[in-house]
């Protein structure tokens, strides 16, 4: 598990979608572009998004990072994608256990393994037409939505740096003697 130093949030519900992330060299992000425009309460907050995105949906270059757990959890859904490499590898986007810890639901982009690590907490999407479908299926059933929220935040909430930083020492004590031979 991917450790997160993210806590819950209890907050109200104030957007829809949320996404957190700078643009990429060659312009918008998969996952917007494969959003598409939708009538929902979106916002987006990174580098380089004023001017690709409708203007009510820019929420600004940056969001603070001490306060991300509020946003994560007052969204409906908080999209995340991977960069190619990550996907290729299998290395999923530490951003996700922040969303979950948070309180927040996460829509992503598909990688191997991802699925069995959050007990398929996660809704995935592999093609344009297949987000809006999960976006508009999750955003019309909240007990669904709330339910896989819950499961991915319990899974989540039991994987801080403090634990995992502990578990890396125990381990490095059981294999000091072979490592000084």
């Amino acid at each position: 598990m991917i450790p997160t130093n993210m806590r819950y949030a209890a907050v109200e519900k104030r957007y829809d979608i949320v996404f957190v992330g700078n643009t990429r060299a060659d312009g918008p992000r998969k996952i917007i572009r494969d959003m598409g425009d939708l009538p929902y309460r979106i916002k987006i907050w990174g580098w380089g998004w004023k001017g690709l995105v409708p203007d009510e949906w820019y929420g600004g270059e940056y969001y603070e990072y001490g306060r991300l757990n509020e946003l994560y959890a007052s969204s409906k859904i908080v999209l995340n994608d991977h960069h190619d490499d990550m996907r290729r590898e299998g290395f999923v986007n530490p951003r996700i256990p922040d969303v979950l810890a948070s309180g927040g639901f996460v829509v992503s982009d598909e990688v191997k393994g991802m699925d069995k690590l959050f007990d398929n907490s996660i809704a995935v999407y592999r093609t344009p037409g297949e987000l809006r479908e999960v976006l508009d299926y999750y955003l019309h059933n909240d007990p669904e939505r709330e339910a896989l929220a819950a499961k991915g935040r319990a899974l989540a909430l039991r994987y801080n740096f403090r634990d995992a930083a502990l578990k890396i020492i125990r381990h490095i004590e059981s294999v000091s003697d072979t490592l000084c031979s």
